[in-house]
């Protein structure tokens, strides 16, 4: 198994078959079945299924291939940025280089040993060698075998034909010497008759002499014949190792043919034509019944050499060569979802005001209606939403201090209460609020000192309440033979006041009225601040100012009107005006300051009037 693809091997009844890689998109898978693309459906995310089951021995590859030229995701300034998005465009650089990975792998590969390794597989398209190491194609062994055959014979029948001819030549170089042993006797005959006869002798000695002449002739020319013929038998021996040693190649060079081509088979081999073990790439072609063709041995198995074109499909011609394009389209197409890119069907009218079934898209006429339908026009200014009043409730926001909003209108009583901080008054509403306070036709007040309880009063409208922080004492004065000086003010205690309606009160509230600070003994001493805080139960209070030299003074809080005590005049020097104290509202004041040698003042205390408003 590769990074993008899976093999299989075809048993005649399988058709489903696993995608156990990943990828972005379906259409980016294929399957061949004998290198040949074929048409499929998906089973599931990772599994594929085959209309016809692949044959025996079928070569069966499930492949996928992301596009390379463009990119599947363009980014976009001021786009969201959705983590589909990264992953698709992430994904997209990974498969293609796991896919990259398994192209190299598959190439033609240099082994360990130097030398390139098919593992197994055909090399197709060779051209034919010209130097003396270039790899050659079967065709071209083909040939050169029955030119090798060729020349083997020639170079046999040449060998042959010496062999002949020096074996003529034998022949007659033996036929010379019997013809020289004949001419021998023929002069021992002749020099028998000279011995009888010296009269013929003489003439007989002129013919042999003239015999022994010519038999001299003859020897040498039997002699030449005979070297030649020696010469022609060496060289009809080294011919005929020649043409051994061709007739040796051109064996050998059959045999390993043999080896690799086995012929024409009806059943598949398991050993070659010598019986010996079958070698990678040998060939056969299968006369079997259903399964003809050449095969390739593997290493392991036969397996089909090549595949036919016929009946498939040009990837020059773009598709346009299927037998039936509605029917092909109908076969692989798929549709589209929110993970999966394919194709949609027009929605009909009911379908887009309806706007339930998210299978279907509109056309532009049908995104028109759905417009005109559920969207408000521009031009109507909202008069054309549903329901006026939901459609401001959807959309208002409340108003404050801070936002611009929609508020609701305060009833009459509400506005007289004067406690709603939400609602807004109406001329009316402040009509009845004057009415009440011209209603009012008593009135009276409590004045607290000190410590008590407030009890609220018949037939009350509201209160006004005034609360006043005690005051400092201030700072005794000092005196000594280098000189004198006089004390420093205290500081005044906090002020608040507030009108609270008769409905925000209780029956009773407490009232804290606590006293001044005293005033600091001679000789420079600060006084003390006031004694706590001044309250009318929670509504509102007022703290206590602080003894003189500090800074500390008193404050309001909880009022409508709320203030801070006055802080105290500095002592003076040699015998100068003694440190006013700081000033309340209406009470508070911190003590004056002490002239040279005295003690300082002491402050005043808390002050709490309750202003009583009623009816009768």
């Amino acid at each position: 198994m590769g990074l993008s693809f899976e093999d299989y091997v075809g048993d005649g009844s399988t058709t489903l078959f696993s995608v156990p890689f990943g990828y972005i998109s379906r259409t980016h898978v294929t399957v061949t079945v004998d290198t040949v693309e074929v048409d499929f459906t998906w089973a599931s995310a990772s599994s594929v299924e085959l209309e016809d089951a692949p044959a025996d021995d079928a070569a069966v590859v499930v492949r996928r291939t992301t596009p390379r030229t463009s990119r599947l995701v363009d980014f976009q300034d001021a786009n969201n940025l959705t983590e589909q998005e990264l992953d698709d465009s992430a994904l997209q650089f990974f498969y293609i280089s796991q896919e990259v990975v398994d192209q190299a792998e598959d190439a033609l590969a240099l082994a360990d040993d130097g030398k390139f390794d098919a593992r197994g597989k055909v090399i197709k398209s060779v051209a034919d060698p010209v130097s003396a190491q270039d790899a050659a194609t079967k065709n071209w062994v083909e040939t050169s075998m029955d030119s090798q055959v060729a020349q083997a014979a020639a170079s046999a029948a040449a060998a042959s034909d010496s062999e002949d001819a020096a074996a003529a030549s034998e022949v007659a170089a033996e036929a010379d010497r019997v013809t020289v042993a004949a001419d021998k006797a023929t002069v021992a005959a002749d020099k028998a008759i000279v011995a009888t006869d010296k009269a013929i002798v003489a003439t007989d000695k002129a013919t042999v002499a003239a015999d022994k002449s010519l038999t001299s002739g003859y020897k040498d020319e039997a002699e030449d014949s005979r070297d030649s013929a020696a010469d022609s038998a060496s060289d009809a021996a080294a011919d005929r190792v020649a043409a051994e040693a061709a007739r040796d190649a051109v064996l050998a060079a059959y045999d390993n043919f043999d080896d690799r081509y086995l012929g024409p088979k009806a059943t598949a081999p398991t050993l070659d034509n010598d019986g010996n073990a079958l070698v990678g790439g040998a060939l056969y072609y299968s006369t079997e019944v259903g399964n003809t063709g050449m095969k390739l041995w593997n290493g392991a198995t036969w397996e089909a050499a090549y595949v036919s074109g016929a009946g498939y499909l040009a990837a020059a011609n773009n598709l346009s060569d299927v037998g039936n394009a509605a029917t092909a389209f109908g076969a692989i197409k798929q549709a589209a979802t929110t993970s999966v890119t394919g194709v949609v069907e027009k929605s009909s009218s009911g379908e887009n005001i309806a706007g339930t079934d998210d299978t279907v898209f509109p056309s532009v006429a049908g995104a028109k209606e759905i417009v005109d339908t559920f969207a408000l026009r521009k031009a109507s200014n909202l008069s054309d939403v549903a329901n006026a009043a939901t459609a401001f409730g959807n959309i208002k926001q409340n108003a404050s201090d801070t936002v611009t909003g929609v508020v609701e209108l305060a009833t009459n009583a509400e506005t007289v209460t004067g406690s709603d901080t939400a609602r807004a008054t109406t001329p009316a509403g402040v009509a009845a609020a004057l009415a009440t306070v011209v209603a009012a036709k008593t009135f009276s007040h409590q004045l607290f000192t000190s410590n008590g309880t407030w009890t609220k009063p018949a037939n009350l409208l509201w209160v006004e309440v005034e609360v006043q922080g005690p005051g400092g004492g201030g700072q005794g004065g000092a005196s000594s033979m280098s000189g004198s000086v006089s004390g420093a003010g205290g500081n005044a205690g906090g002020y608040a006041k507030k009108r609270i309606l008769a409905a925000d009160l209780g029956s009773t509230e407490a009232v804290v009225a606590p006293a001044g600070g005293s005033g600091g003994a001679n000789n420079g001493n600060s006084g003390s601040a006031g004694a706590g805080t001044a309250s009318f139960g929670s509504h509102c209070s007022a703290t206590a100012g602080g003894g003189a030299i500090g800074t500390t003074v008193g404050s309001g809080s909880g009022g409508h009107l709320n203030r801070s005590g006055q802080i105290g005049s500095p002592y003076g020097e040699g015998g100068n005006p003694r440190g006013a104290g700081g000033r309340g509202v209406i009470g508070g004041d911190g003590g004056n300051g002490g002239g040279p040698g005295a003690t300082g003042g002491n402050a005043e205390g808390s002050v709490v009037i309750v202003w009583e408003y009623k009816s009768a």
